[in-house]
């Protein structure tokens, strides 16, 4: 069976937070996260064209990939987009888009 073969209800877009000087705020998404779980929704879609995802470097979007990780815990399903836009540096991904 696979992961996401249940998955249903709010599948909520994540929005990819930065500091004033324009940094990832993760302090500020791990507290969005944590709201959001606990609020009900049933899984977060980081990364996306909402998440900031295409203008993100490639370590910002394992950055981003991690701390969601992290905060789910398993909880809930978390679906990061790794699209066609970073396939132009394939030597630089590891591990952290499937755990």
């Amino acid at each position: 069976m696979n992961k996401m073969d249940g998955l249903r209800g709010m599948l909520l877009p994540l929005p990819t937070v930065f500091d004033g000087e324009g940094q990832l705020d993760e302090a500020v998404m791990r507290d969005m996260i944590q709201f959001y779980v606990h609020t009900g929704v049933h899984g977060l879609f980081p990364l996306g064209s909402y998440g900031m995802g295409p203008t993100l470097s490639i370590e910002q979007r394992k950055r981003v990939a991690k701390i969601v990780v992290e905060e789910v815990r398993g909880r809930i399903p978390s679906c990061s987009t790794w699209a066609p836009w970073i396939l132009t540096q394939p030597s630089s991904w590891d591990s952290t888009a499937v755990r």
